[in-house]
């Protein structure tokens, strides 16, 4: 709910929540008036969260630069995390798949979670 013409000014969640309240049980002045419940002003819903995609794969981060690779990302918050091979949900492909293919040479090479880790002497 904005407080002036500015869309940045927003009244806090808190205060929107009492003034829901307030109004559903009947805008009583004091204590002494009776509770007359009804539902004027429903629930907020809360909006759906927006799934966040690297606008270029092959970018890397300054932390995936220092690992020489992407970072593969996981949307544990995902209905569908049960599901193996869905687009948004099981163990990302980085982990699962044993090998890829190179997005500019075409070469296919093995994945690093399918590559066993290098013997310490």
């Amino acid at each position: 709910m904005p407080l002036s013409a500015d869309p940045k000014q927003k009244w806090p969640d808190e205060a929107l929540e009492l003034l829901r309240t307030w109004v559903n049980l009947g805008c009583r002045r004091d204590a002494a008036e009776p509770v007359a419940v009804h539902e004027l002003i429903p629930p907020p819903r809360s909006p759906a969260r927006e799934l966040r995609v690297r606008k270029n794969i092959v970018d890397l981060s300054d932390a995936e630069a220092m690992i020489s690779g992407p970072v593969p990302y996981w949307n544990w918050m995902s209905p569908h995390i049960g599901e193996d091979r869905h687009r948004h949900g099981g163990l990302p492909s980085a982990f699962a798949d044993e090998s890829y293919r190179h997005p500019v040479t075409g070469e296919l090479r093995p994945t690093r979670c399918a590559t066993p880790p290098p013997k310490m002497a």
